[in-house]
């Protein structure tokens, strides 16, 4: 039972684990989404709200991307990476050409743009789906090591049930013999106390007949001796 419940803390971390990475992997998306928002502002208003709001994300992702390299494949992070400051930077040539009114290459680098959207999008969303499947793969192995250790401890009380029963059994004995040692140890007493009684009686009816015995032989002796004497 010990090494049921010691598997089942062992899952339950791992649970816990998954939910964080799958977490991580969502809060990368997001702030993906918005470094998308804050790019495609940037390039219809041009502001720079707009411009450090988009770079501010930027770095934001890069955190995430340090915190996603124990989790993904490396070369998942290095493509993301790759894609994500080429996104950047394609998005700021993007506005500068429309500033400068060249629209032709604005909306070919727009295009050229969507091409690591595409491409970062893609990987994020296999990541999810790969932790979002292991995430749900140890909960199911959570699920049936609860299972095994309700009917590991369920046997366990069923054990232990039986064991209490044999010992209320073996005291039950214990006290029936200590009763009938009891019985016996009075029966024994009072056989003493008879034997002891009767004992007594036969003495004192030994020393009786012996009385009777001596008599009938003395008086006649006694008075025998007295006619001689007076012979």
């Amino acid at each position: 039972v010990s090494t049921t419940l010691e598997n089942g803390n062992q899952l339950l971390q791992k649970d816990v684990q998954a939910g964080q990475n799958l977490a991580l992997a969502t809060e990368t998306l997001r702030n993906f989404g918005e470094l998308k928002y804050w790019l495609s502002d940037l390039e219809v208003s041009w502001q720079n709200e707009s411009e450090e709001m988009a770079e501010e994300t930027r770095d934001k992702l890069e955190v995430l991307l340090k915190q996603l390299e124990g989790i993904a494949t490396s070369e998942d992070i290095a493509a993301m990476r790759e894609n994500i400051f080429t996104l950047y930077d394609v998005s700021i040539e993007a506005v500068d050409a429309y500033v400068d009114e060249n629209r032709v290459l604005g909306n070919s680098l727009i295009a050229k743009g969507r091409i690591n959207i595409e491409t970062v999008q893609t990987i994020l969303l296999k990541i999810s789906e790969q932790l979002r499947a292991e995430s749900e793969a140890i909960k199911q192995q959570t699920v049936t090591s609860a299972i095994q250790s309700a009917g590991e401890a369920q046997k366990a009380v069923s054990e232990a049930n039986g064991a209490v029963s044999e010992m209320t059994l073996a005291v039950n004995a214990t006290s029936d013999a200590v009763a009938t040692s009891k019985q016996s140890v009075a029966a024994a007493q009072r056989a003493g106390t008879v034997s002891i009684a009767m004992l007594a009686i036969s003495i004192l009816i030994a020393i009786i007949l012996t009385w009777f015995v001596v008599h009938s032989v003395t008086a006649p002796l006694i008075a025998m001796t007295s006619s001689m004497g007076l012979l």
